[in-house]
């Protein structure tokens, strides 16, 4: 049997993806009896970032956000800590693909997201951004600031969940510094000053409704504003037009400070009465067919391969279990400083 990489009190499974941020894994416990528990394991590694200062802030209120915010449509988060000065947050592991992925395969396979899942998603996302609003940690109410794709998993049973609640506030202090991959889909003003407000939601739900619908993302804001560009983008999906009261949408998420939506609950409420006007038919059945369609194989194969975690891992001593600054992984540096690493 094949030793397996340890991050901290986790052993590695599967590493699933790597962006700006860091890198997620689907990871477990070990137990008595093998395989405790699966989770999503998401590791704040990224290049750009400046580990320690996130930590800090991270270690200052992400146990009271992750204990305070519950909602279906918020990632459940179990557990968050640090390997080596390294922050990680694990979820209940959720089978499906980050909104990144879903975005990039969709474009090639030249197979644009259908209207109806896009504002599913979306409006899923405003619901969990809306919860949080109306949330305390503390004595402040709980702002995201940098919900972007990367943050955000499709189920393959077609349900939404917003992740990062935890560590949002310590990485928009470093927007500045995470490249266009990221700060495109943040509000300038959080990019400038490090610190998101309400509205400022509303400004990354209206650039991820924009991508999901026009299959491109969002770019810089011309000097004109958005206008022009809303007005003369079609749908990706069947060539149409913006309909007129998502354009309108999209024009006061994407306006300045002051002048967009003033927070998530008012852009979902916005979303929900355009759906009920539209007679659009989002249901997460058919976005669950969709995203089978698209990762049939992976779907497949990620089946295949937990069945198969579940019986090697089973009744492993602590022993096999190598860590993953000795397998060379990109984890590595922080797993060095891993409690309990053998």
């Amino acid at each position: 049997m094949r030793s397996r990489e340890e991050f901290g009190q986790y052993v590695l499974l599967k590493r699933l993806s790597e962006d700006p941020l860091g890198e997620s894994f689907r990871a477990g416990r070990l137990g008595p009896e093998g395989l405790e528990q699966v989770v999503l394991l998401r590791v704040l590694n990224g290049r750009r970032l400046d580990a320690a200062k996130l930590w800090k802030r991270v270690a200052e209120r992400g146990k009271a956000v992750q204990k305070g915010l519950k909602s279906p449509h918020v990632g459940h988060g179990i557990d968050l800590g640090e390997v080596g000065g390294v922050p990680y947050v694990a979820y209940d592991y959720i089978s499906g693909k980050n909104l990144e992925s879903l975005l990039i395969q969709a474009a090639n396979a030249n197979s644009p997201i259908p209207a109806d899942h896009a504002l599913l998603i979306a409006e899923r996302m405003g619901l969990a951004l809306s919860v949080a609003g109306d949330t305390r940690a503390g004595d402040e109410r709980i702002v995201h600031g940098v919900a972007v794709p990367h943050l955000v998993m499709v189920s393959n049973e077609g349900e939404t969940r917003v992740l990062g609640f935890e560590v949002a506030a310590g990485v928009a202090e470093q927007a500045a510094e995470l490249g266009p991959e990221i700060s495109r889909y943040l509000a300038p003003e959080v990019v400038a000053s490090g610190r998101a407000e309400r509205s400022d939601d509303v400004f990354t739900l209206g650039a991820v409704l924009f991508e999901l619908l026009a299959c491109q993302p969002l770019p810089a804001a011309p000097p004109e504003g958005y206008g022009p560009l809303i007005d003369a983008t079609r749908v990706a999906y069947d060539g149409t037009p913006l309909p007129p009261a998502i354009a309108s949408l999209l024009r006061k998420s994407l306006a300045p400070r002051g002048q967009r939506l003033a927070d998530a609950g008012a852009w979902h409420k916005a979303l929900t009465q355009v759906l009920a006007d539209g007679g659009y038919g989002a249901t997460t059945f058919n976005l669950a067919f969709f995203m089978h369609n698209l990762f049939r194989q992976e779907i497949e194969e990620e089946s295949r391969e937990i069945e198969q975690e579940k019986k090697s891992v089973a009744g492993v001593p602590a022993a096999t279990v190598i860590s993953a600054a000795a397998a060379g992984t990109a984890a590595g540096a922080a797993a060095k400083a891993a409690p309990g690493a053998v």
